[in-house]
Protein backbone atom coordinates (compact mmCIF):
# COMPACT_ATOMS: atom_id res chain seq x y z
CA UNK A 1 0.00 0.00 0.00
CA UNK A 2 1.07 3.56 -0.71
CA UNK A 3 2.84 5.57 2.42
CA UNK A 4 0.05 8.25 3.48
CA UNK A 5 1.27 11.69 4.27
CA UNK A 6 -0.29 14.55 6.57
CA UNK A 7 -0.55 17.77 5.89
CA UNK A 8 0.89 20.01 8.48
CA UNK A 9 -0.92 22.90 10.46
CA UNK A 10 2.14 25.07 8.35
CA UNK A 11 0.36 23.94 5.33
CA UNK A 12 -3.49 24.54 6.21
CA UNK A 13 -3.17 27.98 7.10
CA UNK A 14 -1.36 28.37 3.68
CA UNK A 15 -4.69 27.02 1.79
CA UNK A 16 -7.10 29.23 3.95
CA UNK A 17 -5.31 32.13 3.07
CA UNK A 18 -5.38 30.87 -0.36
CA UNK A 19 -8.70 30.55 -0.53
CA UNK A 20 -9.82 33.39 1.35
CA UNK A 21 -8.00 35.66 -1.33
CA UNK A 22 -9.67 33.59 -4.06
CA UNK A 23 -13.42 34.34 -2.68
CA UNK A 24 -12.45 37.82 -2.55
CA UNK A 25 -11.68 38.27 -6.19
CA UNK A 26 -14.66 36.31 -6.76
CA UNK A 27 -16.93 38.91 -4.76
CA UNK A 28 -15.02 41.96 -6.55
CA UNK A 29 -15.21 40.42 -10.12
CA UNK A 30 -19.64 39.81 -9.49
CA UNK A 31 -19.49 43.12 -7.67
CA UNK A 32 -18.33 44.36 -10.86
CA UNK A 33 -20.29 42.97 -13.27
CA UNK A 34 -23.23 43.71 -11.61
CA UNK A 35 -22.17 47.85 -11.69
CA UNK A 36 -21.51 47.19 -15.70
CA UNK A 37 -24.91 45.85 -16.19
CA UNK A 38 -26.55 48.38 -14.02
CA UNK A 39 -29.45 49.25 -16.08
CA UNK A 40 -29.54 53.41 -17.25
CA UNK A 41 -32.22 55.66 -16.11
CA UNK A 42 -34.74 55.69 -18.56
CA UNK A 43 -35.56 58.99 -20.33
CA UNK A 44 -38.05 61.29 -19.12
CA UNK A 45 -41.32 61.00 -20.97
CA UNK A 46 -42.06 63.50 -23.99
CA UNK A 47 -45.25 66.11 -22.80
CA UNK A 48 -45.80 68.24 -25.24
CA UNK A 49 -46.86 71.91 -24.08
CA UNK A 50 -50.03 73.09 -23.59
CA UNK A 51 -49.75 75.20 -26.97
CA UNK A 52 -48.87 71.95 -28.73
CA UNK A 53 -51.62 69.82 -27.35
CA UNK A 54 -54.02 72.11 -27.81
CA UNK A 55 -53.05 72.78 -31.71
CA UNK A 56 -52.90 68.60 -31.64
CA UNK A 57 -56.46 68.02 -30.24
CA UNK A 58 -57.71 70.85 -32.81
CA UNK A 59 -59.42 68.53 -35.59
CA UNK A 60 -59.26 71.51 -37.87
CA UNK A 61 -55.05 71.14 -37.69
CA UNK A 62 -53.81 68.92 -39.87
CA UNK A 63 -50.29 69.78 -40.28
CA UNK A 64 -47.10 71.39 -39.06
CA UNK A 65 -45.06 73.71 -40.90
CA UNK A 66 -41.65 73.95 -39.69
CA UNK A 67 -38.63 76.49 -40.43
CA UNK A 68 -35.02 74.17 -40.87
CA UNK A 69 -32.66 76.78 -41.92
CA UNK A 70 -33.69 78.60 -45.16
CA UNK A 71 -36.00 75.78 -45.92
CA UNK A 72 -39.83 74.82 -44.87
CA UNK A 73 -40.65 71.45 -44.36
CA UNK A 74 -44.18 70.33 -44.43
CA UNK A 75 -44.88 67.00 -41.32
CA UNK A 76 -48.17 65.43 -40.53
CA UNK A 77 -49.32 66.97 -37.01
CA UNK A 78 -48.99 63.29 -36.02
CA UNK A 79 -44.83 63.17 -36.96
CA UNK A 80 -42.81 61.80 -34.17
CA UNK A 81 -39.85 63.93 -35.54
CA UNK A 82 -41.76 67.02 -33.92
CA UNK A 83 -40.83 66.13 -30.59
CA UNK A 84 -37.59 67.20 -30.64
CA UNK A 85 -38.71 70.72 -33.18
CA UNK A 86 -39.66 73.65 -30.34
CA UNK A 87 -42.68 75.49 -30.68
CA UNK A 88 -41.44 78.68 -31.71
CA UNK A 89 -40.28 76.41 -35.17
CA UNK A 90 -43.77 75.28 -35.83
CA UNK A 91 -46.63 76.53 -37.64
CA UNK A 92 -49.51 74.53 -37.78
CA UNK A 93 -51.61 74.71 -40.87
CA UNK A 94 -55.09 73.52 -41.61
CA UNK A 95 -54.07 72.91 -45.20
CA UNK A 96 -51.14 71.09 -47.29
CA UNK A 97 -48.73 73.45 -47.98
CA UNK A 98 -47.44 71.83 -51.76
CA UNK A 99 -44.58 74.68 -51.87
CA UNK A 100 -43.10 73.02 -48.44
CA UNK A 101 -40.33 70.23 -48.55
CA UNK A 102 -41.84 67.07 -48.32
CA UNK A 103 -40.25 64.72 -44.82
CA UNK A 104 -39.93 61.30 -46.11
CA UNK A 105 -40.69 59.93 -42.13
CA UNK A 106 -44.25 61.11 -41.95
CA UNK A 107 -44.90 61.95 -45.90
CA UNK A 108 -47.18 58.69 -46.89
CA UNK A 109 -49.13 59.34 -43.55
CA UNK A 110 -49.68 62.96 -44.89
CA UNK A 111 -50.81 62.32 -48.36
CA UNK A 112 -53.70 59.93 -47.18
CA UNK A 113 -54.23 62.94 -44.64
CA UNK A 114 -54.74 64.92 -47.27
CA UNK A 115 -56.92 62.77 -49.88
CA UNK A 116 -58.31 59.60 -48.06
CA UNK A 117 -61.73 59.04 -46.95
CA UNK A 118 -60.25 56.29 -45.10
CA UNK A 119 -57.01 57.44 -43.37
CA UNK A 120 -57.22 55.18 -40.39
CA UNK A 121 -56.60 52.17 -42.98
CA UNK A 122 -53.23 53.57 -43.46
CA UNK A 123 -51.49 49.81 -43.28
CA UNK A 124 -53.92 48.41 -46.10
CA UNK A 125 -52.99 51.44 -48.26
CA UNK A 126 -49.38 50.81 -47.45
CA UNK A 127 -49.48 47.61 -48.71
CA UNK A 128 -51.65 47.75 -51.38
CA UNK A 129 -49.78 50.44 -53.02
CA UNK A 130 -46.68 48.19 -52.47
CA UNK A 131 -48.45 45.60 -54.64
CA UNK A 132 -49.41 48.46 -57.27
CA UNK A 133 -45.55 49.46 -56.93
CA UNK A 134 -46.91 53.36 -56.88
CA UNK A 135 -44.02 55.19 -54.87
CA UNK A 136 -44.47 58.40 -53.29
CA UNK A 137 -43.87 60.56 -56.67
CA UNK A 138 -47.04 58.88 -57.82
CA UNK A 139 -49.05 59.76 -54.71
CA UNK A 140 -47.53 63.27 -54.96
CA UNK A 141 -49.61 62.81 -58.06
CA UNK A 142 -52.98 61.58 -57.11
CA UNK A 143 -53.09 63.29 -53.83
CA UNK A 144 -51.57 67.16 -54.05
CA UNK A 145 -51.30 67.69 -57.65
CA UNK A 146 -54.30 66.74 -58.61
CA UNK A 147 -56.66 66.65 -55.48
CA UNK A 148 -58.03 63.08 -56.05
CA UNK A 149 -59.78 61.28 -53.24
CA UNK A 150 -59.28 57.81 -52.86
CA UNK A 151 -61.40 54.55 -51.12
CA UNK A 152 -60.28 51.44 -50.60
CA UNK A 153 -62.74 48.53 -51.49
CA UNK A 154 -61.46 45.45 -49.44
CA UNK A 155 -57.99 45.13 -49.63
CA UNK A 156 -57.30 44.85 -53.23
CA UNK A 157 -58.96 47.62 -55.05
CA UNK A 158 -58.63 51.56 -55.42
CA UNK A 159 -61.37 53.77 -55.40
CA UNK A 160 -60.76 57.10 -56.89
CA UNK A 161 -62.31 60.33 -57.56
CA UNK A 162 -61.88 61.91 -60.41
CA UNK A 163 -62.22 65.56 -61.78
CA UNK A 164 -66.17 64.26 -62.39
CA UNK A 165 -65.93 60.39 -62.48
CA UNK A 166 -65.21 57.32 -60.60
CA UNK A 167 -62.41 55.07 -61.64
CA UNK A 168 -61.48 51.51 -59.50
CA UNK A 169 -57.77 50.41 -59.73
CA UNK A 170 -56.88 46.71 -59.83
CA UNK A 171 -53.61 44.60 -59.88
CA UNK A 172 -54.14 41.92 -62.68
CA UNK A 173 -53.27 38.53 -60.74
CA UNK A 174 -51.30 36.82 -63.16
CA UNK A 175 -48.72 38.93 -63.87
CA UNK A 176 -46.66 41.51 -61.42
CA UNK A 177 -46.66 44.52 -62.87
CA UNK A 178 -49.95 45.07 -64.89
CA UNK A 179 -52.73 47.02 -63.48
CA UNK A 180 -56.57 47.17 -64.49
CA UNK A 181 -58.59 50.63 -64.65
CA UNK A 182 -62.27 50.60 -65.05
CA UNK A 183 -64.45 53.68 -65.18
CA UNK A 184 -68.03 53.88 -63.89
CA UNK A 185 -70.90 52.92 -66.07
CA UNK A 186 -73.63 55.64 -67.24
CA UNK A 187 -76.09 56.23 -70.38
CA UNK A 188 -75.91 59.36 -72.22
CA UNK A 189 -79.15 61.66 -72.68
CA UNK A 190 -80.39 63.21 -75.81
CA UNK A 191 -80.27 66.99 -74.02
CA UNK A 192 -76.59 65.89 -73.86
CA UNK A 193 -75.79 64.99 -69.87
CA UNK A 194 -75.88 61.62 -68.72
CA UNK A 195 -77.27 59.58 -66.33
CA UNK A 196 -75.03 57.21 -64.03
CA UNK A 197 -75.88 53.37 -63.31
CA UNK A 198 -74.09 50.92 -61.54
CA UNK A 199 -71.18 49.19 -62.08
CA UNK A 200 -68.11 49.99 -64.33
CA UNK A 201 -66.19 48.64 -67.28
CA UNK A 202 -62.46 47.84 -68.10
CA UNK A 203 -61.15 50.80 -69.42
CA UNK A 204 -57.33 50.18 -69.87
CA UNK A 205 -55.13 47.12 -69.12
CA UNK A 206 -51.47 47.50 -68.65
CA UNK A 207 -48.66 48.37 -66.61
CA UNK A 208 -47.95 51.91 -67.58
CA UNK A 209 -48.86 53.95 -64.16
CA UNK A 210 -48.54 57.30 -65.98
CA UNK A 211 -51.28 56.31 -68.23
CA UNK A 212 -53.70 55.27 -65.76
CA UNK A 213 -53.24 58.51 -63.89
CA UNK A 214 -53.29 60.87 -66.95
CA UNK A 215 -56.80 59.05 -67.67
CA UNK A 216 -58.35 59.49 -64.40
CA UNK A 217 -56.82 63.53 -64.02
CA UNK A 218 -57.79 64.18 -67.61
CA UNK A 219 -61.48 62.75 -68.39
CA UNK A 220 -64.54 65.22 -68.60
CA UNK A 221 -67.47 64.13 -70.00
CA UNK A 222 -67.11 66.68 -72.72
CA UNK A 223 -64.04 66.15 -73.19
CA UNK A 224 -65.22 62.88 -74.51
CA UNK A 225 -68.04 64.05 -76.39
CA UNK A 226 -65.98 65.73 -78.29
CA UNK A 227 -63.09 63.02 -79.13
CA UNK A 228 -65.86 61.04 -80.40
CA UNK A 229 -67.59 63.46 -82.66
CA UNK A 230 -64.02 63.96 -83.97
CA UNK A 231 -63.36 60.63 -84.54
CA UNK A 232 -66.80 60.07 -86.42
CA UNK A 233 -65.94 63.08 -88.57
CA UNK A 234 -62.23 61.54 -89.62
CA UNK A 235 -63.91 57.92 -89.87
CA UNK A 236 -66.46 59.60 -92.74
CA UNK A 237 -64.45 59.63 -96.34
CA UNK A 238 -67.04 62.65 -97.36
CA UNK A 239 -66.44 64.72 -94.14
CA UNK A 240 -62.79 64.75 -94.24
CA UNK A 241 -61.23 68.28 -94.52
CA UNK A 242 -59.53 68.70 -98.15
CA UNK A 243 -56.16 69.77 -96.85
CA UNK A 244 -55.92 65.75 -95.53
CA UNK A 245 -58.16 63.68 -97.62
CA UNK A 246 -56.90 60.84 -99.82
CA UNK A 247 -58.57 60.14 -102.79
CA UNK A 248 -58.28 56.27 -104.12
CA UNK A 249 -59.19 57.17 -107.83
CA UNK A 250 -55.82 58.36 -109.46
CA UNK A 251 -55.55 61.86 -111.06
CA UNK A 252 -55.68 61.68 -114.70
CA UNK A 253 -52.76 64.38 -116.49
CA UNK A 254 -53.18 65.15 -119.76
CA UNK A 255 -49.28 64.31 -121.26
CA UNK A 256 -47.39 66.82 -123.53
CA UNK A 257 -47.77 64.59 -126.61
CA UNK A 258 -51.81 64.57 -126.43
CA UNK A 259 -52.72 68.21 -126.13
CA UNK A 260 -50.08 68.91 -128.78
CA UNK A 261 -52.26 66.15 -131.14
CA UNK A 262 -55.51 67.76 -129.85
CA UNK A 263 -54.44 71.57 -130.69
CA UNK A 264 -53.30 70.56 -134.33
CA UNK A 265 -56.93 68.69 -134.33
CA UNK A 266 -58.50 71.87 -133.92
CA UNK A 267 -56.53 73.67 -136.50
CA UNK A 268 -57.96 71.63 -139.10
CA UNK A 269 -61.61 71.88 -137.74
CA UNK A 270 -61.32 75.31 -137.32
Amino acid sequence: MGKRTRGTRKDREDYSVLLESMQKEKADLEQGVLSQTKPKPEPMPYTPSPERQRMLSNQNIQYALVTRGSGFYIHDKSCPSLKSVPDFAITWLEDYDPQAFRCTLCEFKAYLRLGAKDPGRSRDYEKLYHDFRFHTGILHNIYVENNMRTELIGSDTLKIWGKEDTWLIKRVPSTERDLELYHNNYKSRRDGTRKFIPGYHLQYVGNSRKRILDIVASYTYDGHKSAMKRKQVFSSPQEVPPEISRSSDPVHIPSLLSRLFAWLKSLFHS
